[in-house]
């Protein structure tokens, strides 16, 4: 009985190591009380079964270990506040810059260009529809 427990749980050990397949067979195998094999995802039968070893005694409790999580730090664009006008006038830079990126025949600049046009065009219409 002890080493059929022991075996049990060096098997166990590894759970994370088996196919979802596999895991589906084992839990069935030895844990029939486990409803809903079938529809589970391989975390949650790894987890049922840990659950069910530990209310067993196969298993001790483990503490979850969490690994301390590094600040990160993300560069947050500060929004301006635009004006209509503002906006005006800055499209007319772009189409002039449009107009210099057409002539130097230059692509990428283009498209850059023509991306800051569009987005621009947006923001007229969402504050001309606030106004």
């Amino acid at each position: 009985m002890e080493q059929e427990q022991k075996a049990t749980a060096e098997k166990t050990k590894d759970l994370e190591r088996l196919t979802t397949t596999k895991l589906r067979e084992f839990a069935l195998e030895k844990y029939p009380q486990i409803k809903g094999v079938h529809g589970m995802k391989k975390e949650e039968l790894v987890a049922a079964i840990k659950a069910i070893e530990i209310e067993v005694g196969i298993r001790e409790k483990e503490e979850e270990k969490k690994a301390p999580r590094q600040e990160i730090k993300k560069k947050v664009k500060e929004k301006k506040v635009v004006t209509l006008p503002e906006a005006k006038a800055r499209m007319k830079e772009l189409k002039g810059q449009r107009e210099g990126a057409l002539t130097s025949q230059d692509s990428k600049a283009l498209q850059e260009v023509r991306f800051k046009i569009k987005k621009l065009k947006r923001l007229m219409r969402r504050l001309k529809e606030a106004s």
